[in-house]
């Protein structure tokens, strides 16, 4: 409903009425405003620039205790990190979503019905980008990737739900190795956890998901390795 011109005078005046705030605005007042903006950048095809007030008002997450438009930014945060193919990054997000709506205002509705179809749409894209496995109760799984000198190796992955050990190493065919990366519980909360490595010899690397200290729970993990 307005030009590229009334939306760019209406986004500056936004912008202006943010950095004015004074300390006697309540956070929650701020983060609606951060919402609108966000919004607004998002659908006037600004996704980075959409992401940069989202983060900005999610960093007053701490001072609210609930807030139907503190949602709303973790769904807009969801919609661009989809848009940009982060979707671990993505997927997160909308976790975090679940875990903070509570009240059933009308946004919260709003916000729900949104973020299930975007679940839907992110589930869709997974399957031909990420590969799943269930590691069961007890035991642990390996992924090995045959690697190339001077070649950059890119991975991610994350835990769907609890957490898991892992372990990433390098090993030359000479049969030297060193670790790459390492964690003792990396939690589904914490995200999604990536990482690169440029060979300096050929070898391979080896991706160990360890789940052997949980003797009840089995654990999915998301995987994805590019070069």
């Amino acid at each position: 409903w307005m030009d590229d011109s009334q939306a760019e005078t209406f986004l500056q005046m936004l912008g202006d009425d943010l950095q004015g705030l004074g300390d006697g605005v309540p956070d929650s007042e701020k983060i609606r405003m951060y919402a609108v903006v966000s919004q607004m950048l998002l659908e006037r095809k600004r996704p980075l620039k959409s992401l940069e007030w989202c983060n900005k008002g999610l960093e007053l997450e701490s001072s609210v205790e609930d807030s139907g438009f503190l949602a709303l930014l973790y769904y807009l945060k969801a919609v661009v990190l989809f848009q940009q193919g982060q979707m671990l990054d993505a997927k997160h997000s909308l976790y975090v979503l679940e875990q903070k709506m509570k009240k059933k205002s009308w946004i919260h509705h709003y916000v729900l019905f949104k973020s299930t179809l975007l679940k839907k749409q992110l589930d869709a894209e997974k399957d031909g980008d990420y590969t799943q496995f269930q590691i069961s109760a007890g035991a642990a799984q390996e992924h090995k990737l045959e690697v190339k000198k001077g070649s950059n190796y890119t991975w991610e992955w994350n835990v769907v739900s609890h957490d898991v050990q892992f372990v990433c190493t390098f090993e030359s065919n000479n049969g030297d190795s060193l670790i790459i990366d390492e964690v003792s519980k990396w939690k589904n909360t914490s995200g999604p956890r990536s990482g690169e490595y440029v060979p300096p010899e050929d070898g391979k690397i080896t991706f160990k998901w360890d789940n052997s200290y949980s003797f009840l729970r089995s654990k999915a993990v998301l995987f994805k390795a590019t070069c």
